[in-house]
């Protein structure tokens, strides 16, 4: 027979003494004083692996970005630089200037966001719809795989550009962990 004490105002049971239990019935203070030593450690333990996880892709994502807007932006990294930018998407790809600066703007403000971790979800989306109009506009045409040879006249698949959007997505739905601006500011 259940205890009174298990039982949480939704109705929803849980086993005494489990970390649900403890994190999931509003009994913080009191459980967390009877918690373990050991079972304190594993909880911090697990927040700093994700947290840590967290940078490093929030690291290689703002790296990625804000070299390939160095290059929209600056003509850094043999880049076309921003004048032949916005030339180049209008003409080749029929995308308008202002479309243009936008994606100018999400890559290389993007990657700087996602790399401190500032407005990370806003720059993360920024990201993600840029290589969504990337794959649709330059990459679907070449298949899945990315031209590892470097065939002449055969681009790059889609590969690279879904792991890109899956490494954005991802802090989309997370945010930029502990070790971020965000968290400074907005303390949560």
């Amino acid at each position: 027979m259940k205890a009174l004490s298990d039982e949480r105002p939704d109705g929803v049971w849980h086993k005494p003494n489990s970390l649900l239990y403890f994190y999931n019935c509003g009994v913080h203070s009191t459980a967390l004083q009877s918690m373990k030593q050991e079972e304190k450690m594993a909880i911090k333990f697990q927040q700093s692996a994700e947290s840590f996880g967290l940078l490093l892709l929030r690291l290689s994502l703002g790296v990625i970005f804000i070299a390939h807007g160095s290059q929209k932006l600056f003509g850094a990294f043999g880049g076309y630089g921003l004048t032949a930018t916005f030339n180049a998407f209008e003409e080749k790809l029929g995308i308008p200037p202002v479309l243009t600066l936008l994606a100018i703007i999400a890559e290389f403000g993007g990657g700087i966001g996602v790399l401190c971790g500032f407005l990370t979800r806003l720059s993360a989306l920024g990201i993600a719809s840029v290589m969504a109009m990337a794959m649709y506009k330059v990459h679907a045409v070449h298949g899945f795989f990315l031209n590892m040879p470097c065939l002449p006249g055969k681009g790059h698949g889609i590969e690279f550009n879904l792991a890109l959007i899956g490494m954005a997505l991802a802090l989309v739905f997370t945010g930029g962990g502990a070790w971020s601006v965000d968290r400074l500011i907005w303390r949560k």
